[in-house]
């Protein structure tokens, strides 16, 4: 039977019919939902632009106030590249800053670099940084196209590519959904974007980083004000009353005036030299730890807290201060400085005769206290017989608690801060105070009693005793 032609192409014209009008349904169906999908963009785009805007404007007053910073236009891009937020709190935190009394609206570069902590500020291309701010925050924040670039700022081409349908294919329908998306792309849908446009931005993330591994994070700054200088003077004063009142600082500032033999006036101006010795050692903890803490705040700009330093520790050590933390002094002072000494106070060397002699004569005092006799002791010819006799006298606790506050006093802590734990124990151990180490088992346990007692029975053994 031969082959009909007539038959086989009416019947092939018939279901390509069918397909062109099934195709047409979709390409139409295709436009519907575009269109719908654009309607619902929209306010997403909106809320993006907006949101974008807000960025640029918060990047621009940044930018104002990192005017004297020579990476100020770098750290307002890595700022709204590491994170959503991270621009809107990058620019509080430097007009918090410049709006501080004093500070005239106006930062410097050390007032930036102390409230923003970057590990690095990433290089960023010629177009990154030729690229106005709204552009940026407008790719960023996804109201815009993103654009990609190599290392040398050049845009990288679109990788979309565009499918087409020859003569042939279109006649039998194929090709309409593309067709479709180039009259959308042409479509005016208002505010200058097409409906294909709205819809391939609602397709980019509501945020992308421009700068991938960018980090900021932001730091408080420690503020001296008059509150701190209040407290930083108080705490001097009691630290340096209380190392020349107690009982051990006056032993050794006694010894020291005994010390220097002589005449009245060379004992007097030896005593002077030992409570300046006891006075630098108590500031000296103090003063470091407030420079640490507040150098960054102004505490060395502080005219309280400056002829403070200068008055305990000698002039020399505030500029030994600024140079450690990289603090530039100011160009002018007119203030008055009150005259104290340039050099550190020198206490006498005595021969090991001398220092005999010394504590012979305050072992034998009956005015002198249990402080002072124990600081004595340790210079006697036979300090274990010296103190074996103190402790005949006066009880091992006593003495033990005396020689922990000497001890106390020469590395320069209070005298009358509490004593370490053991020693609390080792001292009621020797008295055999059993009201005292009931009271310390109760508090801290049985077992700090035990080891402190198989410590010192250990101590023993090795002793021979």
């Amino acid at each position: 039977m031969a082959f009909n032609w007539k038959d086989f192409g009416a019947a092939f014209l018939g279901d390509q019919a069918e397909a062109i009008d099934e195709r047409t349904a979709e390409a139409r169906l295709y436009k519907k939902e575009q269109k719908a999908a654009a309607i619902r963009n929209e306010s997403l785009i909106r809320d993006r632009r907006a949101r974008a805007q807000q960025a640029a404007t918060y990047g621009s007053q940044a930018e104002l106030l990192l005017a004297a910073h020579p990476q100020g236009k770098q750290i307002v891009r890595t700022a709204m590249a590491s994170g959503m937020t991270t621009i809107s709190e990058l620019y509080e935190k430097l007009s918090a800053e410049a709006n501080r009394p004093g500070m005239g609206g106006k930062l410097g570069v050390d007032d930036i670099e102390a409230v923003i902590n970057m590990p690095n500020i990433p290089p960023l291309n010629k177009a990154m940084m030729d690229m106005s701010l709204q552009d940026y925050a407008a790719q960023t924040y996804g109201s815009a196209k993103r654009v990609t670039y190599d290392d040398q700022g050049v845009a990288l081409p679109d990788e979309t590519v565009e499918q087409t349908t020859n003569v042939f294919g279109r006649l039998l329908g194929f090709g309409q959904e593309q067709q479709v998306d180039r009259q959308l792309s042409k479509q005016d849908f208002g505010g200058g974007m097409s409906i294909a446009g709205i819809n391939a931005l609602a397709a980019q993330e509501n945020y992308r980083s421009l700068i991938p591994g960018a980090t900021m994070t932001f730091m408080n700054r420690n503020y001296f004000d008059t509150d701190q200088a209040s407290d930083f003077v108080e705490q001097i004063t009691d630290a340096m009353d209380n190392a020349i009142t107690s009982d051990a600082g006056k032993a050794y500032i006694k010894a020291q005036g005994l010390a220097a033999g002589g005449t009245r006036d060379e004992r007097l101006a030896a005593e002077s030299n030992a409570r300046r010795v006891l006075e630098m050692r108590a500031a000296k903890p103090l003063v470091d730890y407030y420079a640490d803490m507040y150098h960054k705040g102004g505490m060395f700009d502080n005219i309280l807290a400056a002829s403070t330093i200068d008055r305990v520790m000698g002039e020399g050590y505030l500029d030994d201060l600024r140079k450690l933390y990289a603090i530039e002094a100011p160009d002018t002072d007119t203030t008055e400085k009150p005259i104290v000494p340039t050099t550190q106070p020198i206490v006498p060397e005595l021969t090991s005769e001398q220092k005999e002699v010394v504590a012979e004569n305050i072992l034998a005092d009956p005015d002198t206290t249990l402080d002072e006799k124990v600081v004595a002791a340790a210079d006697t010819g036979n300090p274990e017989e010296a103190r074996m006799k103190l402790i005949i006298e006066n009880g091992p606790g006593p003495v033990a608690e005396a020689d922990a506050r000497r001890r106390r006093v020469e590395e320069g802590l209070p005298a009358e801060e509490e004593l370490p734990l053991e020693d609390v124990v080792r001292a009621a151990l020797e008295a055999n105070d059993q009201d005292k180490l009931k009271a310390l088992m109760d508090e801290h346990g049985t077992m700090v009693v035990f080891r402190v007692r198989a410590k010192m029975d250990a101590e023993k053994k090795a002793a021979g005793e």
